[in-house]
C-alpha cells in the first residue's frame, strides 16, 4: 500500500524508553510495511515501538486520510484506548515502514500491583501523553502545510499575546520547542536565523524571548491582515 504524505506530521521519538525494562514481558512481533498495524491482542492493548515509524491517521466524514503525528523508536502507542477503555476507530495506525513492536495487555495499566510496583513507568507514560497530547494541539493550531518559519513565528505572536509583551520567559528550550512544533533542531535553528536576520525576533533562550518587530513577526507567520 502507498503512504500518505507526512512531511508535516509531528515526529515523536524515545519518550517512553524507560518501558524497555519490561519487553521482555511483553509479545514481540516484526510488521511488514508500508501496511495498517493489526492488533495482535485486544484492540485495546497498548504497544512499545522498538524500531520503525508508525503513522497515526485520522479520517475525515468524506475518507480522506492523513498522518496526524509520526511515532518513532522509543515510544508507547495506543496507550489512549487502554486507558479509556474504549478506541477511535477513525484514528488507524499505520507501519510506515518494517516496525519491531511489542504488546502489554490493557489490563497491566489497571493493576494497582503494578502501578505500585512500576510508578516510574506510569510516570513516564502520562509524560509520553502530554507530550502528545501538546503536539496535537500543534498540529491543529493550522500548522500543517507551511513552512518553518511560518510555524515558529506563528508560535512566537501567540506566545507573545498570551505574555502580554514582546520580552518574556518562553518557559521551554529550543529542543522543547522543536519537539512540540514536530521539527528537527536543525530546522528550528534555521528558521531562528532567518527571523532574526529579518529583524523579528532579537533573543531565544531558556529564560528569555525576545520580540524585535511584531508586524515583521506577524507577516512572516502569515497571520497580517486577519480579523
Amino acid at each position: 500500500m502507498d503512504c500518505p504524505e507526512t512531511l508535516h506530521a509531528p515526529l515523536l521519538t524515545g519518550v517512553n524508553k524507560p518501558w524497555e525494562v519490561i519487553l521482555p514481558e511483553g509479545r514481540k512481533l516484526t510488521v511488514r510495511g508500508p501496511s495498517l498495524f493489526e492488533p495482535f491482542g485486544d484492540r485495546l492493548d497498548f504497544y512499545y515501538l522498538a524500531s520503525g515509524i508508525i503513522l497515526v491517521m485520522h479520517a475525515d466524514m468524506e475518507g480522506n486520510e492523513r498522518a496526524t503525528l509520526r511515532i518513532g523508536p522509543g515510544c508507547l502507542f495506543n496507550e489512549s484506548p487502554a486507558l479509556a477503555g474504549f478506541d477511535a476507530p477513525d484514528s488507524p495506525f499505520l507501519c510506515q515502514t518494517d516496525c519491531t513492536v511489542y504488546g502489554f495487555s490493557h489490563a497491566l495499566l489497571h493493576d494497582p500491583a503494578f502501578v505500585a510496583a512500576r510508578p516510574e513507568l506510569i510516570i513516564n507514560l502520562m509524560n509520553g501523553l502530554g507530550v502528545k497530547l501538546l503536539m496535537h494541539h500543534t498540529s491543529l493550531s493550522n500548522f500543517v502545510g507551511v513552512s518553518a518559519v511560518a510555524r515558529v513565528s506563528r508560535f512566537l505572536c501567540a506566545l507573545a499575546l498570551r505574555r502580554h509583551s514582546l520580552a518574556f520567559d518562553p518557559g521551554m528550550t529550543q529542543e522543547d520547542l522543536a519537539t512540540l512544533l514536530g521539527m528537527h533542531r536543525a530546522t528550528l535553528v534555521r528558521a531562528l536565523h532567518e527571523l532574526r536576520r529579518q529583524g523579528a525576533l532579537l533573543r531565544f533562550t531558556k529564560r528569555r524571548v525576545e520580540i524585535g518587530d511584531m508586524e515583521i513577526l506577524k507577516r512572516l507567520a502569515g497571520t497580517q491582515g486577519r480579523a
